[in-house]
């Protein structure tokens, strides 16, 4: 039967529990038993009552550091050929001096490669120390920094730790110059990123100043035409762009569409209008596929569109085309369509500030055309009212006329009547004046008092006139009822008796 062999135990002093156990975790994968001690004067105890096949520690730590817990396991008898590695962030010449005084066999600055850090472990367990460091320790004076520092170390445990130390500094040269091409790299990349945004920042900056160019125009347009040639212009001086128009739907199904407006390169529109007569295009054209789908077209290289019809565009200039169609309230009134001369013009942030401009273009043309028909029934009205002025004007002529006449009639009727009436009342006076009879006195007083009554009625109808007129004056008058009473007797007894 195989005997197992036991993994060899390594005793790892660290105060930092954290890193601690990242140590301990990288140790157990690579096959070692692990013991941890928080500091040096408990990592001297754990070593003393187990002892470890490697010690691995840091420098600074509390009660005991990593300097003086070297010095005492290199110069305990039980322990001075137990290799001790000390890994820690210090990395100043004074530190590494320090280290060989102590006896460390190998010296690793953090943050440190975990593969080299278990290769270097490998080697100082494959290789065993055979001389104590009482009997090997020799004392070398150096300077450094303007001082001067006293070296006591072997050769063979020098030699360790240099190369320790140049393994270290070696990987930490590749990780630097690793992390220094990610940077290269990242600040490429970031600069690259950092153009984009711009780019991207700059189409929107340019689309809101189309947009709110183009609502100031919405607001002070008379008419769809001013409103578009407003429209096209803006976008082509602000934008940059080569050429925008706006077309209206045909007046019927499968009609040609009829252009509303347009400014821009007169080159490239020349090229457009010759190519919208051919019949082939209009099954390409973005404009008249917006038109039937009532949905947004962009091309942002005409390069990638096979048809041939485009080769003329693309020598025109055109690189770029978006197609937005104007609709307000499901009912389409047009489609607004613009050329770039480069590729990728239409961002997604700047197609959609553009459908929001179509859309507002679409609100102003039913406002403008509402405000027609209104402007259209305001002067109908005007007309209705001018007319309807006239015909009660020439009323009004009419009635003053008739009145003129009524008034004429009147006066003239009065004139006639009561010239007889005084005559007939003036010959009853006199009749019973000449002797007549009880009889025929009454009668005659009858005949006066109704002559009177007549009178009186034709005075009413001259004072109806007056009226009229504006001339009657009231008068104040005694007057005895029973006299009046006996008039109105007078005149309708006879009646009243009859029936």
């Amino acid at each position: 039967m195989t005997e197992r062999t036991e993994a060899p135990e390594i005793l790892v002093v660290e105060d930092s529990p954290v890193e601690a156990e990242l140590l301990r975790r990288a140790l157990i994968r690579a096959g070692y038993a692990v013991s941890v001690a928080k500091n040096g004067e408990e990592g001297l105890q754990a070593a003393r009552a187990r002892r470890p096949a490697l010690v691995m520690s840091d420098i600074n730590m509390p009660l005991m550091d990593g300097y003086q817990l070297c010095r005492a396991i290199k110069y305990d008898e039980e322990l001075w050929n137990v290799p001790l590695i000390l890994l820690t962030a210090l990395s100043e010449p004074e530190d590494i001096i320090g280290a060989i005084n102590c006896g460390a066999d190998a010296y690793i600055v953090k943050p440190y490669v975990e593969a080299n850090l278990l290769e270097r472990i490998r080697s100082l367990l494959t290789s065993p120390i055979r001389r104590k460091r009482t009997e090997e320790r020799r004392e070398n004076m150096v300077s450094y920094g303007g001082q001067r520092h006293a070296v006591a170390g072997g050769g063979e445990q020098i030699l360790n730790l240099l190369l320790s130390l140049y393994e270290n500094m070696l990987n930490q040269n590749r990780y630097l110059a690793a992390t220094q091409t990610q940077l290269n790299l990242l600040n490429e990349s970031l600069e690259d990123q950092v153009r984009g945004r711009t780019a991207e920042l700059e189409q929107t900056n340019r689309a809101l100043r189309i947009l709110f160019a183009c609502n100031v125009a919405l607001v002070h347009a008379r008419s769809e035409e001013e409103l578009f040639q407003t429209v096209c212009r803006q976008i082509v001086e602000i934008g940059g762009y080569l050429l925008a128009w706006v077309e209206y739907p045909g007046a019927a199904e499968g009609d040609s569409p009829r252009v509303g407006a347009w400014f821009g390169d007169a080159a490239a529109w020349r090229c457009h209008a010759e190519m919208a007569t051919t019949p082939e295009h209009a099954d390409h054209c973005l404009a008249a596929i917006a038109l039937r789908t009532r949905e947004t077209r962009v091309c942002n290289n005409l390069h990638e569109m096979p048809e041939c019809a485009f080769g003329l565009l693309r020598e025109a200039g055109v690189a770029a085309i978006l197609a937005l169609p104007l609709l307000h309230n499901g009912e389409i009134h047009g489609v607004l369509i613009t050329f770039a001369s480069v590729a990728d013009a239409f961002g997604a942030a700047e197609v959609e500030l553009a459908e929001e401009l179509a859309g507002d273009l679409a609100y102003g043309i039913v406002t403008l055309r509402i405000r027609a028909e209104l402007d259209r029934h305001r002067e109908h009205l005007e007309e209705l009212v001018e007319q309807r002025t006239a015909q009660l004007a020439e009323a009004r002529q009419r009635a003053e006329a008739a009145n003129e006449a009524k008034s004429a009639f009147l006066a003239n009727m009065s004139h006639e009547i009561r010239t007889p009436m005084n005559a007939i009342i003036g010959l009853t006076h006199l009749m019973k004046r000449a002797g007549a009879t009880p009889e025929q006195i009454e009668r005659l007083g009858k005949i006066d008092g109704a002559g009177h009554h007549l009178l009186s009625i034709i005075n009413d109808i001259l004072d109806l006139s007056k009226i009229e007129a504006g001339r009657l004056q009231l008068e104040s008058t005694d007057f005895h009822l029973s006299a009046i009473l006996d008039n109105v007797r007078s005149l309708v007894g006879e009646q009243a008796r009859a029936k």
